[in-house]
């Protein structure tokens, strides 16, 4: 939605005396500030107040699920370097790295009797996104 707005720039010599700037940019020119148009503005508002719904947090999970999945598939299994040339045995090779997943992660199961992954501590920015909201 490029263009849907108004941009509202600030030259580099406006910003250099500021002494916020250490809290707002790190780059050399000056500053952008972007306002979305009302009709964008109210999208991202309902947006926002979809999120809060339940049913909502079980639709994006289930997302972020397969989406960590095609992580750990490009990061670890090298998923988008093929090695083979052909459709065929491309595809064979994604099987082949989807029964290997699957195989750690049955190893990792039997390994933990049966019991599912501890919880991660959260990160910094959880917690640092969790104080924020608190204050």
């Amino acid at each position: 939605m490029a263009g849907d707005g108004a941009a509202i720039g600030f030259a580099a010599t406006d910003c250099q005396p500021c002494p916020l700037r250490i809290h707002c940019t790190k780059g050399i020119a000056g500053r952008q500030i972007v306002i979305p148009s009302r009709r964008l503005y109210d999208i991202q508002r309902a947006n926002r107040a979809d999120q809060t719904d339940p049913r909502w947090r079980r639709r994006y999970n289930l997302c972020a699920g397969v989406e960590s999945t095609i992580s750990e598939a490009v990061r670890a299994h090298g998923l988008r370097r093929c090695r083979y040339i052909g459709l065929a045995k491309t595809r064979l090779q994604h099987v082949l790295i989807a029964c290997a997943m699957n195989a750690a992660r049955i190893a990792d199961w039997t390994e933990r009797d049966n019991h599912p992954a501890r919880e991660r501590s959260p990160s910094s920015f959880k917690i640092l996104c969790k104080a924020r909201a608190a204050s």
